[in-house]
């Protein structure tokens, strides 16, 4: 089991065929996903700017400890920025997070997929 067995596992799904992945470290490894940046106000009239990609991380922990038992997670968001309704200053957000995780490949999938029922990257 190792992280690049999870990363061609999402890039097998629909949603994600245009994830671009970085080379993997021993035990990590990122992607992104570029979509157009969106601005706009919420339903509470906060503004909302988010950038131009999505990020994927998936990493896989205590793989040779013998104190822990080994699993994978991974995090998947647009960052963005949020100015609150009638304020001034904007901060950093990270957008429809999903946080996935277990401990195999099929257990962090099936966690991430069903994560994913009714998702879109608009």
């Amino acid at each position: 089991m190792n992280v690049t067995e999870v990363t061609e596992k999402i890039k097998s799904i629909e949603l994600f065929k245009d994830l671009i992945l970085k080379d993997a470290s021993i035990d990590s490894q990122h992607g992104m996903i570029k979509v157009k940046p969106r601005h706009f106000k919420d339903a509470n009239k906060n503004e909302v700017k988010l950038g131009s990609s999505y990020s994927l991380f998936v990493a896989h922990m205590y793989q040779d400890s013998t104190e822990m038992e080994e699993f994978f997670y991974l995090t998947f968001n647009r960052r963005g920025e949020q100015r609150d309704y009638r304020r001034r200053s904007f901060y950093g957000i990270e957008y429809n997070r999903i946080f996935a995780s277990g401990c195999s490949v099929e257990e962090i999938i099936n966690d991430f997929e069903r994560q994913l029922i009714g998702y879109s990257l608009k």
